[in-house]
């Protein structure tokens, strides 16, 4: 192989690999997120907004008060999250979804999806700490029906 073409296809891998690497699809738009056949699954991680078709979502902060693997419990707890949406047109919002979702909590929408949290990982292991830029969060994005 020539030296002209190992550094042309070099030169392609690499653009290649930036495109996925900072997540974006050919156009520069940002990606879709995967659909498990019950909407779509988002991985957020702590204070890193998310850029989405038509809305952002950005996870603030957490309360996690699942019961440790190592641990006897007399509740199981919950993982609650707060995200804040941003929307063309309208304030900044923040909203929380919990794991499991309390009866009294409202449903969340934004973008024409309908938010559920489905994941907060790690599940905590006592004693062991978890840092924040480890921790992870699945949502997942249902489409709302279409008005009118």
């Amino acid at each position: 192989m020539s030296l002209r073409r190992a550094v042309l296809l070099a030169l392609v891998a690499l653009a290649a690999y930036g495109g996925a690497a900072a997540g974006c699809r050919g156009d520069g738009s940002p990606p879709s997120p995967p659909d498990d056949g019950e909407g779509s699954l988002l991985e957020l991680r702590l204070r890193v907004p998310v850029r989405l078709d038509g809305f952002e979502l950005e996870w603030l902060r957490f309360e996690d008060s699942r019961c440790p693997i190592g641990v006897n419990c007399a509740w199981a707890g919950e993982a609650r999250v707060t995200l804040v949406v941003r929307e063309p047109g309208a304030e900044p919002r923040e909203v929380e979804l919990g794991l499991p979702p309390r009866s009294e909590d409202p449903p969340v929408h934004a973008g024409g999806h309908a938010l559920e949290l489905v994941a907060v990982e790690p599940y905590p292991v006592h004693p062991v700490e978890v840092a924040d830029e480890d921790r992870l969060a699945r949502v997942r994005l249902r489409p709302l029906p279409e008005s009118g």
